[in-house]
């Protein structure tokens, strides 16, 4: 059963006398002062779930989750660390609104719940809070400064025989599950993983370029057997009758879109000597959206770029996340027309950024 807020609370912990407990509880009499948040948070978790309000057993409410997150973000903990400070730390219990008897959420449910949240109303979130009167006297957004940074993604290094070798551990993953489904008579297939893994750490380690070569043929040519034994088993897995192997199975044809243009980008970079755009490369097969970014001369990135905008007391007054990686001297105007739109009438940094045509410190 979910609820928006909760109106009787249970006992809870007083407030400790200390630096980051009354940071906690600032912030939390300022989203006690703006209870519609909760009620976007709740939306957000009834889309997520496909249950109403009123079914199932208690929950965490919608303010709950909305503080959790917000915990999250501000200390950088895992959901399994923030699940044993929830249970281990007064402060932070008393600021996730839990009381005595209260039982602390587990990691997989704030994992499902915090995840639940869409960007679009964390951005409507943050909005509202930098509107608040509150807000309004420490940062009224007179002066303002843009940024652009880069935010990289959870990914090793973009070598191509690791991305073979994640091809093959992940499809020998997927047709080990449906094996065990269908049982070894309907999926047929050799663990070539460990053989892969051994022709990544030859190429690493290879003082040659002949000889880096020969082992990434050889590496190939198990990713393209292993592709094989996937398009078979996908034979099998057409006529899937359960959740479990029509899940596997649009997996299957997942990475195998994925491996084929790992296969390729492979034979143009190695084989054929030449590059591929940024656009058209693969650079994780698990996080497939990251951009590659190079700004001036320095080491490239792999992650996305990001254009921040700064008042004069350096709180985020918005943020965009960009897909590519484009100048920053073109993304001045798009800034100030999204600060335009949200706060209302430029300031004076604002015109005088719009006439430069450049991001610079103001």
């Amino acid at each position: 059963m979910r609820q928006k807020q909760r109106i009787q609370l249970t006992i809870q912990e007083p407030w400790l006398d200390h630096e980051h407990a009354k940071e906690l509880q600032a912030i939390s009499c300022l989203l006690k002062d703006h209870p519609n948040l909760a009620e976007l948070v709740l939306q957000d978790l009834v889309a997520a779930s496909g249950a109403e309000t009123d079914q199932g057993a208690w929950g965490l409410t919608a303010d709950q989750v909305l503080r959790c997150l917000i915990l999250k973000q501000m200390t950088g903990f895992s959901y399994r660390d923030l699940e044993y400070h929830l249970s281990d730390s007064r402060t932070y219990g008393r600021f996730c609104e839990l009381g005595f008897v209260d039982k602390p959420p587990s990691k997989s449910a704030l994992q499902a719940t915090c995840k639940a949240i869409r960007p679009e109303t964390m951005e409507k979130i943050h909005l509202e809070l930098m509107r608040s009167p509150v807000v309004q006297k420490i940062e009224p957004g007179q002066k303002v400064r843009l940024d652009c940074s880069v935010v990289g993604t959870n990914i090793h290094e973009p070598q191509d025989s690791w991305q073979l070798l994640d091809c093959v551990n992940v499809l020998t993953r997927l047709l080990g599950a449906a094996r065990e489904i269908l049982g070894p008579s309907k999926i047929l297939f050799s663990d070539r993983t460990r053989s892969a893994k051994m022709r990544h750490i030859e190429i690493c380690h290879g003082k040659s370029e002949e000889r880096r070569n020969r082992k990434y043929q050889k590496l190939i040519r198990i990713t393209e057997e292993v592709c094989g034994m996937a398009n078979e088993a996908l034979a099998v897995l057409q006529i899937a009758t359960t959740p479990e192997l029509a899940k596997i199975r649009d997996e299957l044809i997942h990475y195998l879109e994925l491996a084929a243009k790992v296969l390729w980008q492979t034979q143009q970079r190695v084989f054929e000597g030449k590059s591929v755009p940024a656009s058209e490369k693969v650079v994780s097969i698990f996080e497939e959206h990251t951009d590659v970014i190079v700004k001036d001369r320095r080491k490239t990135l792999f992650g996305h770029k990001v254009c921040l905008s700064a008042g004069k007391s350096s709180m985020i007054l918005d943020c965009q996340i960009l897909e590519g990686n484009p100048a920053d001297s073109d993304l001045a105007e798009t800034m100030i027309d999204r600060l335009v739109e949200k706060y209302g009438q430029p300031s004076i940094a604002c015109q005088t950024l719009r006439k430069s045509n450049k991001i610079s410190d103001l």
